[in-house]
């Protein structure tokens, strides 16, 4: 009974002391707001959400954490959230830098002016995603807010960032009402406007408009220039007349197209800078340091680049790649076949090991003739047949098809001749047709068909100079290559064609398809090359590293892909692709004195060979005598 008593009193005691501490309410219409931004926006495209509250050392941030708490109470378990609360940290760099991801969808939960503009001072393209997304929460500010709205945009403009929304409401608690601002720094009248301008309204906890929360600000520029710097690389780009400057009207080429059509679509004018095969696309050196076409990118002086760019990692460090919308090969063009030697083209329609083994049966029919002369008469005329005088002649009869005038007459000699006739009438009909056949193909050996053929002969690599670039970890081929500028390397195209060239011409796959459609149409001979690829080249636009264009340029490029534009623009400048190896001539032709002069050689071989024998004979008798 006691005790029963005792715990009610105590139950009673505990239940009046947890009144006391009721769970705050911060739920106001910014924070609601910015809760229905992270569920409809964010949490639909993102796996993680960072959070700076932008406070500093000794500075209150209590309003700040106060809708920033209870922002991540209501999303905590719909998206993960990555929360960093002191900028100290940042501005010493310890925990950024660390990071393996950058940081893409971002919330900036704003306590004063000083600790916002620090942390926006802190991004970097290290550490964040410049076409992610940023909202700014604006929190009890008093003074102007407009102004204030202008210098956040200002500040995210100068690093080329244009997805940033300011959210605020007014200090007035009485007033349910939140306001989303942003700014478009492309339109008709300015470019790279800066001025707030508001977009939705949130009220009795929904949305004004039911407009996209980061609108896309890079579909029209409304004839806003870009700088862009190109590299002279026919025929992907190029000046129609030669020269080095002109309009993009002027310009000639695959990207050409593709910058015509990224231009338009886009709706900017392009001031262009052209440098020569010479500077080419320029390089990047081990310190940062680079020059040509990708200097302009990297320090800022030009958006983009273009100029058949490979991707490249160390071009990826210092600066943005589009999306892939080409790819080709570097492959080896090498020597056509050497011509067949007229005693090649006798012994071509079989393989080695087959000449051996008809050789050995040969020999071994002759051997065992020349054995059974030391032996009996009766042993000789069992094995080869009774008056046979000259087996060996019916041996050499047998092997060319020529009719035998004595046959033997035992039935062992018999069996013995049909089966040796019977190996010398399928190899003889099988050599005809062969023959015959090889004789209608062509007079040269097929080339060489793999990289592996060609690494094993001591032949030397001829490579155009800035190609180095995009092989710098094949020492197997760099330690047995030769540079070669642009009027040598074309040379070597003429040289490559010679069967008795010592050497292979490294291109790439499209340019020996061009050559070989000029070739073919004026009736020279054709490059031959090795299928295998040595290296893919992924074929891509260069921006600056804190570009905001490229996710605008690769929605179009990936639309011209799908459509199949740009591998028509490709046929257009480089050609049906009728290959590196021309097809056989299978029509058949009479034959020339060069299809028949191994047996021309044979034969006059033989009738020497028979001249120094009756000679030797001749001087034998005389000697006797």
């Amino acid at each position: 009974m006691w005790k029963k008593l005792y715990l009610f009193l105590l139950l009673h005691l505990t239940i009046g002391a947890f009144i006391n501490f009721k769970i705050p309410n911060y739920s106001t219409a910014l924070a609601r707001a910015v809760i229905d931004l992270i569920d409809n926006y964010y949490a639909t495209k993102s796996h993680t959400i960072h959070m700076f509250c932008t406070s500093i050392e000794n500075e209150s941030s209590s309003e700040s954490h106060y809708v920033m708490n209870e922002v991540i109470r209501q999303i905590d378990k719909k998206v993960a959230i990555d929360v960093l609360e002191n900028l100290n940290s940042i501005n010493n760099g310890s925990i950024l830098a660390n990071k393996k991801h950058k940081n893409v969808d971002n919330v900036f939960f704003c306590n004063s002016q000083k600790s916002l503009f620090s942390l926006i001072n802190n991004i970097t393209t290290k550490t964040f995603e410049y076409d992610g997304s940023y909202a700014i929460v604006i929190i009890g500010y008093v003074g102007d807010i407009y102004e204030f709205m202008s210098e956040i945009f200002q500040n995210f403009w100068i690093k080329h960032i244009v997805n940033v929304n300011v959210l605020w409401k007014t200090s007035d608690d009485q007033n349910e009402e939140a306001f989303m601002f942003t700014f478009y720094p492309f339109h008709s009248s300015e470019c790279g406007d800066t001025t707030p301008v508001q977009i939705n309204t949130f009220h009795d906890d929904i949305w004004a408009f039911k407009a996209h929360a980061f609108p896309n600000k890079m579909k029209n520029l409304y004839g806003c220039p870009l700088q862009i710097t190109l590299s002279h690389q026919f025929p992907f780009i190029y000046w129609k007349d030669g020269s080095l400057n002109g309009t993009i009207e002027d310009l000639e080429g695959v990207e050409a197209d593709l910058l015509k059509v990224l231009s338009e679509t886009m709706n900017f004018t392009s001031n262009l800078t052209m440098f020569d095969e010479e500077i080419s696309w320029g390089e990047i050196y081990d310190n940062g340091t680079s020059t040509g076409p990708v200097q302009a990118v990297i320090e800022g002086k030009a958006n983009f680049t273009m100029g058949f760019f490979t991707e490249l990692p160390e071009r990826d460090k210092y600066m943005k790649a589009s999306h892939v919308y080409y790819t080709s090969e570097l492959i080896f063009v090498v020597p056509p076949g050497k011509f067949y030697t007229p005693l090649e083209i006798l012994l071509s329609p079989f393989q080695l090991t087959v000449w051996i083994f008809f050789f050995i049966a040969i020999l071994l029919a002759l051997l065992t003739i020349e054995v059974l002369s030391f032996l009996p008469l009766e042993v000789r005329n069992f094995v080869i047949g009774r008056n046979v005088k000259y087996a060996g002649l019916n041996v050499t009869a047998v092997v060319l098809g020529v009719p035998m005038h004595k046959l033997p007459t035992r039935n062992f000699a018999k069996t013995l001749l049909i089966l040796f006739t019977f190996l010398c009438f399928i190899i003889n009909n099988s050599y005809r047709g062969s023959l015959f056949k090889n004789m209608q193909k062509t007079l040269t050996k097929p080339p060489m068909a793999s990289n592996e053929e060609l690494f094993k002969t001591d032949f030397k690599f001829y490579i155009y100079y800035s190609d180095y670039l995009l092989i710098p970890e094949l020492t197997h081929i760099i330690e047995r290559s030769i540079s070669l500028d642009d009027n040598e390397f074309n040379l070597k195209y003429d040289d490559v064609t010679n069967p008795d060239f010592k050497g292979a011409l490294m291109s790439m796959k499209d340019y020996v398809k061009r050559r070989n459609k000029l070739k073919h149409r004026n009736g020279k001979t054709h490059l031959r090359s090795i299928n295998d690829a040595i290296f893919q080249l992924n074929v891509v636009t260069y921006l600056n590293e804190e570009s905001n264009l490229v996710h605008e340029m690769n929605e179009i490029i990936l639309r011209l892909i799908d459509g199949g534009l740009i591998k028509e623009w490709a046929k257009r400048a480089f050609g049906e692709d009728i290959g590196s190896y021309p097809k056989d001539d299978t029509t058949e032709k009479a034959l020339s004195i060069k299809h028949l002069m191994g047996s021309f050689y044979l034969l006059g071989s033989l009738l020497l060979l028979s001249t120094i024998i009756f000679i030797a004979e001749i001087s034998i008798v005389k000697l006797k005598k």
